[in-house]
This record gives structure tokens, C-alpha cells and sequence, in this order.
């Protein structure tokens, strides 16, 4: 079976059974069921029974580790044995990627270091009514070209994302909004010559909904879809690796995650880890970056040939 559209309800109750059963606290066995009266992966051996007990061509198999029996289903599931619904086309982007990896390297390489950015912003949600609370730019040279924070001009609470990035109302009472800011966020980004970020197209939409202007044919890269492209397990629907699991990758200290200086100063580290990395392509563009922007993001015009960055969407570190 070849993965197509028409697939999609499929895979998403797969992602539904191949999660673990809760009742069980620390489970020694996993049993996985892709035929029986239930589907799914259990660790209480009486459900499994009863899942497959007495079914006419029931098929299940039993694991030690949680991994191996989502392994199992998913290849029971779907298509070819011993590879994921989207194993195949993921291959084909690899190889597209790794193609023009190179060329994409040696062009960043030729790039002033001063003016490539590594940009985060920590918002009050990601709403289309979210407001921007902290922005942070370092540049190739691990120089702070801005940080500051903001108090929204609309929003009074957002009780939902303090936990995550500890801005609090009181933490922003006295800062300056963002909209008087904007202009000045519009020149810096005219002086760049790349734009990285971890999950950058949310941070990128804000900034743009914020009044923020940026330049047509700035280069814009996620170094987050990059390594996620690489190092995330093949799901359904590919997970999206965290910034600190990619800054552990590449052996970046523990720092104050979701303060926008912080996730700044370890997306350009990883970013520049993954320069060196031959093993993680930079990409081009993606399908992903594609549908969620109205245009993509091109390289200079003498350049566009050869290969385009991909812009991509900003998800929790």
C-alpha cells in the first residue's frame, strides 16, 4: 500500500493504538495486537486475552520493550514488511536532501557570520490572538544583537504558557510593547543575510502579524526540522524533536529553556554543530514549509537554481 491521502484515518487510529495501556505501572511485557477485538499494543495480560482469545486468524506477538511491539504493529498495518507508511517517501526527500546539502553548506559558508541570526520568540500562546513577550537575536558570532522583553498590549494573562517560559504579568508590567519595536526589528532584519530558528515559522508569523517586515529573499532555515528530519523515530506522523534533546545531541550544556536568549544561543550552536554534521543535511525546501507559507523563501536569484532554504513551524523545546 502506497501512503496517500486517503490513508489519513488510518494512521491516526494507529497512532491511537500503539499507545501504551496506563492501567499497568512499570510493565516487563508489551502485547501487540494488529488483529483481535481490540487493536493495540497492552501490558495487562487479561485484556490481551480477551483481545484475542477465541478470534478466528488473531495475530499479536509479545515484546520486552515498548519500541519493539510499536515497530511490530505499525509494520503489521501497514504496506511493506519492515518499513513505516512513510519510510519511502521520507528515503526520496533524504537523498533529495543530502543532493543539494552540500551546495546549501558552501553557500551559508560564504556568508557574513555577523549576519546570520539565530532568532527565538517566547509569546502568550499560539493563538491568532497571541502576543509577543521576549524576543532574542544572536548572530554567527555569538554576539547578542537584541533581547528584550515586552508587556502585550491586549492580553493580561496567559496562564496556560507561564509554566513553560516563566514570564509572568508582573515579569513584563513595565516593559515597552512590541508594536513601537517593530520598525526597529524590520531594519535589523533587512541587514541579514540568513534567519535560523528552531521551529521558526511560528516565530516568524508572530513576527510578521507584529508588524515585523522582512526582506522577500531572505533565506530563512529551521535547524529544528533539519535534525528531526534525521534523528526522530519514523512515525506516522514524524515527531518533531525538541531543542534540548538536539542541543544534547550535539553536546550543549544544560541551560534556562524556554527563555528566548537561552533557546537563541542553543539553536545557533546546533545550527553551526550542524554545518560540520555529515551526517544531517541542511535542507531544502521541505513539503511542510511549502503549504503553511502563501511563497517560499528563496536564496538570492543567482542561486535559486541550485536550491532553495525551507522555512518550517515553531514548536516547544
Amino acid at each position: 500500500m502506497n501512503y496517500d491521502t486517503g490513508d489519513k484515518k488510518r494512521y491516526i487510529r494507529a497512532s491511537r493504538w500503539a499507545k501504551p495501556d496506563p492501567d499497568v505501572q512499570n510493565p516487563t511485557r508489551y502485547y501487540a495486537v494488529s488483529r483481535g477485538r481490540r487493536i493495540g499494543i497492552f501490558t495487562d495480560f487479561a485484556k490481551y486475552e480477551r483481545a484475542t482469545l477465541g478470534f478466528k486468524g488473531a495475530r499479536s506477538k509479545s515484546f520486552k520493550y515498548y519500541k519493539q511491539a510499536r515497530r511490530w504493529l505499525y509494520r503489521e498495518l501497514f504496506s511493506k514488511p519492515g518499513e513505516y507508511p512513510l519510510e519511502s517517501r521520507q528515503k526520496k526527500e533524504l537523498a533529495r536532501r543530502r543532493s543539494l546539502s552540500s551546495q546549501v553548506k558552501d553557500f551559508i559558508r560564504t556568508l557574513d557570520a555577523g549576519r546570520i541570526y539565530a532568532v527565538d520568540v517566547e509569546m502568550t500562546d499560539l493563538s491568532a490572538d497571541g502576543e509577543i513577550l521576549q524576543v532574542s537575536i544572536v548572530n554567527g558570532r555569538n554576539t547578542v544583537i537584541y533581547n528584550q522583553y515586552f508587556k502585550p498590549e491586549h492580553q493580561t494573562e496567559w496562564d496556560d504558557t507561564v509554566p513553560i517560559h516563566h514570564i509572568t504579568p508582573e515579569r513584563v508590567q513595565n516593559a515597552p510593547s512590541f508594536s513601537s519595536y517593530a520598525p526597529l526589528f524590520s531594519r535589523l532584519f533587512a541587514q541579514a543575510q540568513l534567519v535560523v530558528g528552531y521551529n521558526t515559522m511560528q516565530d516568524v508569523r508572530m513576527l510578521r502579524h507584529s508588524g515585523v517586515v522582512f526582506p522577500p529573499a531572505l533565506p530563512i532555515l529551521d535547524a529544528g526540522e533539519a535534525y528531526s528530519f534525521i534523528h526522530s523515530e519514523h512515525q506516522p506522523v514524524r515527531s518533531y524533536a525538541k531543542l534540548k534533546d538536539c542541543a544534547a545531541h550535539y553536546g550543549y550544556g544544560e541551560t534556562l529553556w524556554h527563555d528566548s536568549l537561552a533557546d537563541a544561543a542553543a539553536t545557533l550552536y546546533c545550527f553551526q554543530a550542524m554545518m560540520d554534521d555529515e551526517t544531517t543535511p541542511i535542507p531544502a525546501v521541505s513539503r511542510q514549509s511549502l503549504r503553511q507559507t502563501k511563497r517560499p523563501l528563496l536564496l538570492p536569484k543567482r542561486q535559486k537554481r541550485a536550491y532553495r532554504i525551507s522555512v518550517s513551524v515553531k514548536h516547544g523545546s
